[in-house]
């Protein structure tokens, strides 16, 4: 059995390569080395867990603790988290309110909100479908948090700000 830290390695390191974003050496061991993974405009935190399957939960206090940092190295925010699986169709992404420079869909969040924002990837992944896959789809979750906020898949997320890799 592995242990947690080779799972977050291993979404880390899958995320940061698949937008040609770099993984933050010490990621979380000094307060001057916030978030996971980083580009020249993004900071980003990334949650999984040890088996696959899980629900796809953004953690109101992980968002705010993330937002903080962001703000401080002058960055916008990206919460990556997945269901265990550590791959790239199991990932959704929640990101303040940026548009993107390419076309895109945006779209009411189509569930009810609790504290935390949770669901299944399949649900969400239906309700992605619906849309299409003309154009990336943003859902739009509107004030969480006291921001307003949207959710996207890993791969319309890397559509919309990623960087090609060659």
């Amino acid at each position: 059995m592995n242990s947690t830290k080779y799972y977050s390695s291993k979404q880390e390191n899958m995320i940061a390569n698949y937008l040609g974003w770099n993984v933050v050496a010490g990621s979380g061991a000094r307060s001057t080395l916030p978030g996971d993974i980083q580009s020249d405009e993004w900071l980003g935190e990334c949650k999984t867990h040890e088996s696959p399957g899980h629900k796809i939960i953004f953690y109101q206090s992980v968002w705010k603790k993330l937002m903080d940092e962001a703000t401080s190295k002058y960055k916008f925010a990206a919460l990556f988290v997945d269901d265990g699986s550590q791959k790239i169709d199991e990932t959704w992404v929640m990101f303040y309110h940026v548009m993107p420079s390419c076309e895109y869909r945006s779209v009411g969040y189509p569930f009810a909100i609790k504290t935390n924002i949770s669901f299944k990837s399949l649900d969400m992944v239906k309700e992605r479908i619906k849309y299409g896959f003309t154009t990336p789809v943003i859902f739009m979750v509107g004030k969480y948090s006291h921001e307003l906020l949207n959710l996207s898949t890993l791969r319309d997320f890397q559509l919309m700000f990623g960087k090609v890799n060659f």
